[in-house]
């Protein structure tokens, strides 16, 4: 990030070698009492995972943890909380920049097909917040095109 100097720490091999991923997709599992704490903590975890998902070693990582199906599991629990829907469509989609976690969902057609059901969601007319935001930010403008042409 230019935004940022390089100070030479390896944020991603310190987050592995502490256990954080994986206590990171522990917290996206519902827990028994569905509170205001848990929607709280769960939403940035798919910050987290969002957030580190640039890297093909941590999306790696972050796959055999058992995202995927974690965040499909959130998905579909969270799926009227637009908050929860955004952010994590759009962690799907730095997801698929990747071939590790690409082929995982799109072989798990429940997933595949909740995804497809969002997209067309963000896509009708009537949803303002799409329209001020964009749909999928971190989707490149012609993979959206090609996407919304196939639907």
């Amino acid at each position: 990030d230019i935004q940022r100097p390089d100070l030479g720490l390896d944020i991603s091999g310190t987050c592995k070698q502490s256990d954080l991923f994986a206590k990171v997709v522990a917290c996206l599992a519902p827990s028994d009492d569905d509170d205001d704490d848990f929607d709280d903590v769960a939403l940035e975890a798919v910050h987290f995972v969002c957030a580190f998902s640039h890297d093909e070693s941590n999306v790696l990582t972050l796959v055999t943890l058992g995202v995927v199906p974690a965040l499909y599991e959130l998905l579909r629990r969270k799926k009227d909380d637009d908050a929860f829907v955004l952010a994590i469509v759009d962690c799907f989609a730095k997801l698929f920049a990747f071939d590790v976690s690409r082929s995982e969902v799109l072989e798990n057609n429940k997933i595949s097909m909740i995804l497809s059901q969002h997209l067309k969601t963000c896509l009708t007319p009537q949803n303002t917040l799409c329209k001020q935001t964009g749909p999928f930010p971190s989707i490149p403008r012609h993979l959206y095109l090609k996407i919304k042409q196939s639907l």
